[in-house]
C-alpha cells in the first residue's frame, strides 16, 4: 500500500503540481531542488498515517534520487536531443526508483 501512495505522490508531483515555469526551468539546480522538495512534502502528507523515522529517511533518499533522475535526463536531452531520448531516460529512471522504493518500504 505504501508503494501506491508514493506512486500517487510522484504522479501528482510530475503532472499536477508542476507548473509550466517549473518545467521550462528544470535545467537549473534550484528548480530541481524545489521539484524534489514538492515530491518529498507531498509524500510526507500522503504517508502521515504510516509516518516513522524510517519513512522520512527513505523519502529523503527517494526525493534526492527523483531530482537526480531529472537532472541526468536534462543532461541527456541537452546532448542527444529531447525528441529521441528525453522520455525514455526519464521513464526508465523513474521505473528504477519505483522498483527500489517497494523494497525500501517492505521491511
Amino acid at each position: 500500500m505504501i508503494f501506491w501512495k508514493i506512486l500517487l505522490a510522484h504522479v501528482f508531483t510530475d503532472f499536477i503540481f508542476q507548473p509550466d515555469p517549473l518545467v521550462e526551468n528544470k535545467r537549473k539546480i534550484a528548480v530541481l531542488f524545489v521539484h524534489s522538495l514538492i515530491f518529498f512534502s507531498l509524500s510526507i502528507v500522503i504517508l502521515l498515517p504510516t509516518f516513522s523515522y524510517q519513512t522520512v529517511i527513505a523519502l529523503v533518499f527517494l526525493a534526492l534520487f527523483h531530482g537526480s533522475v531529472d537532472y541526468f535526463k536534462n543532461l541527456i536531452q541537452k546532448r542527444i536531443g529531447k525528441k529521441h531520448w528525453g522520455l525514455l531516460s526519464g521513464r526508465s529512471g523513474n521505473s528504477y526508483v519505483g522498483n527500489r522504493s517497494g523494497r525500501l518500504f517492505s521491511g
